[in-house]
């Protein structure tokens, strides 16, 4: 009889078959992992595009000039101006809509309840929002922060989505109480 030897050539080729096979997993798995990492990537950044278009195309434009009324005592005590969507801007809500009056020597913030709003085109009842084609007018109080004359002052109108209106003017010469000014 024959004794066979032992061949260990076929044994060499199934554990490179098993490497290989090893690899391609591998690699398949780390493709997987790649591809989603930058479906999540890719995600994120038409949320964030998305994000910011309508906070941009959300804001409020002034329409027209902006009127102060004297008080006693030298000083300022309203403004009105009126405001409208900018276009192509998405409704803001009023309700949900900060003012910031600032001089030199104060700052106050006010919220949507502390000033008042009158609506012109509006198809229906009027409700908090300022819709595209309406016109809202603002009555601002300066009562509680002093305006004197030639005094520059910034109002600051914060809608909750979307770019803020700084409008900086400044107090006319010399105020009389119960007259109305144009400010620039």
């Amino acid at each position: 009889m024959r004794k066979f030897e032992k061949n260990d050539e076929a044994f060499t080729g199934l554990e490179a078959a098993i490497v290989l096979i090893a690899f391609v997993v591998v690699a398949a798995v780390f493709s997987y992992m790649m591809l989603g990492a930058g479906f999540f990537t890719s995600q994120k950044s038409q949320e964030v595009v998305h994000t910011a278009t309508s906070q941009t195309s959300s804001s409020v434009d002034l329409a027209g000039s902006v009127i102060v009324e004297g008080d006693a005592g030298d000083k300022l005590s309203n403004a009105t101006f009126y405001l409208q969507l900018t276009s192509g801007g998405t409704p803001v809500d009023l309700n949900r809509t900060a003012y910031a009056i600032t001089t030199n020597n104060g700052f106050k913030l006010l919220n949507s309840t502390s000033v008042t709003y009158t609506y012109y085109n509006a198809e229906s009842t009027p409700d908090s929002l300022l819709e595209a084609g309406e016109l809202v007018k603002v009555n601002v109080p300066l009562s509680d922060i002093t305006v004197s004359p030639k005094q520059v002052f910034t109002i600051d109108v914060k809608p909750s989505v979307g770019a803020a209106l700084s409008m900086s003017k400044t107090a006319p010469t010399r105020i009389e109480d119960g007259r109305f000014y144009e400010v620039f």
